[in-house]
């Protein structure tokens, strides 16, 4: 996704690694300015709870 949108400079993409091994790495993609601020904080708590 990075390659194919790399002249986008609103994209953002976020990856984390997941699990006590970190064996999985889970990927957030969004258009900077299209997402409520609040929503993606929430996501992202979620996130690190892992």
């Amino acid at each position: 996704m990075k390659k194919a949108m790399r002249q986008r400079t609103d994209l953002v993409v976020r990856e984390f690694r997941i699990s006590i091994e970190e064996k999985f790495t889970l990927g957030v993609a969004y258009i900077d300015g299209l997402v409520k601020k609040t929503k993606l904080n929430t996501i992202l708590d979620v996130i690190y709870l892992f």
